[in-house]
């Protein structure tokens, strides 16, 4: 009762009727998408216990010892994040559990509250007006059995029994530094690297441990990384989440990263987590640079979840902009 329906179709990602995207001369898509990915999936059912990371007290309380920033705010049974810059305050809330705002409690703020898959507006909230650039993320859960590449495609199951008969390459963890070394070795953009490096120094200096930088280093030279790929454990969600992957030309024919990937479900496995988070991937109206990983990650069981816009709300008096309380954590 009282909650209005947001109107969500296959229009609202592919408005029109048979077109299919294809690739441009000025345009970075090479091709065109897989059914994967140019399929609707915006009746995804999730699992009754999953959750997002940032869902998790505990990795808010570590995010927020690192930004200096952010503070962790709480609203009802929601846990999120508070930016501060002057008397500019706005609040941050990821999931389907909707935010408990009191809109007469605390500072003057702008009140985001980003749903993972729950397509109502409820009381007092509205769609941002600026769309959500993560329009799909995808999950793979792992259900105990031994056999967890059931669900691969064929190319990616083949591709692993390739990396597993090569010899010259092999998966250790490394750290941190000749991870970023590296990385900025690969043909990725310069822009992007600074901005994944400054990120995964963060999360090494948030999570600890709970970073594995796991690398394909040649046997004959080990410290020679060919390819890499960095995953955070959040065993408070049940959840490992892809965070930074790379290839460099001279492991590009080893299948390394389908070996990495494996390397990443058998770690799951070992440690009992069940989901395996893949982040962003490509939809219709992304950019076409997104179609590479985007097609590659598709291969390993994924569950796509369609995300809905953004929601918000203005809460708050502005007497405490300027004369804060200390907020409640």
């Amino acid at each position: 009762m009282g909650l209005k329906k947001r109107q969500v179709s296959v229009t609202d990602v592919f408005p029109f009727k048979g077109f299919r995207p294809t690739c441009y001369s000025w345009s970075t898509m090479r091709g065109i998408p897989s059914d994967r990915l140019l399929a609707f999936h915006g009746d995804t059912v999730l699992p009754p216990d999953f959750r997002l990371d940032r869902e998790t007290e505990a990795v808010v309380d570590r995010e927020v010892r690192v930004y200096r920033q952010f503070q962790k705010v709480r609203a009802g049974g929601a846990v999120g994040f508070r930016f501060r810059l002057g008397p500019v305050v706005t609040d941050y809330f990821v999931g389907n559990r909707e935010p408990t705002v009191d809109p007469k409690e605390g500072p003057l703020r702008r009140v985001t509250w980003q749903p993972t898959s729950r397509n109502d507006i409820p009381p007092g909230w509205r769609p941002s007006l600026i769309r959500n650039t993560l329009k799909r993320s995808g999950f793979t859960r792992l259900d105990g059995s031994p056999d967890y590449r059931k669900t691969w495609t064929q190319h990616a199951r083949r591709h692993v029994r390739k990396w597993e008969q090569q010899t010259e390459w092999e998966i250790r963890e490394v750290e941190l530094r000749p991870f970023l070394e590296a990385y900025w070795k690969s043909p990725k953009d310069p822009v992007l690297k600074g901005m994944f490096k400054h990120f995964l120094k963060k999360k090494v200096e948030a999570d600890g441990p709970l970073v594995h930088l796991a690398a394909a280093v040649r046997r004959s030279k080990p410290e020679e990384i060919g390819a890499g790929f960095a995953f955070v454990d959040a065993p408070e969600a049940n959840m490992s989440i892809h965070a930074i992957s790379f290839i460099r030309g001279m492991a590009k024919d080893s299948s390394a990263g389908h070996g990495l990937i494996d390397y990443w479900f058998q770690h799951a496995r070992k440690t009992g987590i069940a989901y395996l988070n893949f982040g962003n991937f490509w939809a219709p109206g992304c950019p076409g640079e997104w179609l590479g990983f985007s097609e590659f990650k598709s291969q390993f069981g994924i569950t796509f979840i369609e995300h809905p816009n953004t929601l918000g709300r203005w809460a708050g008096t502005l007497k405490e902009n300027f004369f804060p309380r200390k907020t409640q954590a």
